[in-house]
């Protein structure tokens, strides 16, 4: 067994460097989230268009617009369960990210 102290200079970068690489994972997360967020609601307004296409549609065309719409509403609530997925993984991240900016802000 050795005595030798370990240099501290050594573990320093390595330390520095990874609340730095949360950081940006946390940035990525939220980003993420935001991209999941907008295409839910893209997928919502399709939705809802579909569905007023149906209403307002003729008869004759009421089979192609009523599937039109299931179709916009599956995507819907496909993009709701992404949303709510990645808001699970990034709520760790988001965290981070604001445990971060409190520290920075009670340094400066």
């Amino acid at each position: 067994m050795s005595t030798q102290q370990k240099d501290s200079t050594t573990a320093r970068p390595a330390t520095r460097a990874r609340p730095r690489k949360r950081l940006e994972l946390a940035e990525i997360g939220i980003r993420l989230l935001d991209e999941a967020h907008l295409a839910w609601q893209r997928a919502e307004l399709e939705c809802e268009l579909a569905l007023e296409a149906w209403y307002e549609g003729s008869p004759r065309l009421s089979t192609d617009r009523y599937l039109s719409y299931r179709a916009a509403l599956d995507r819907e609530q496909a993009a709701a369960r992404d949303l709510e997925r990645l808001w699970d993984l990034a709520r760790s991240g988001h965290d981070a990210l604001a445990a971060a900016a409190a520290q920075a802000s009670q340094t400066s």
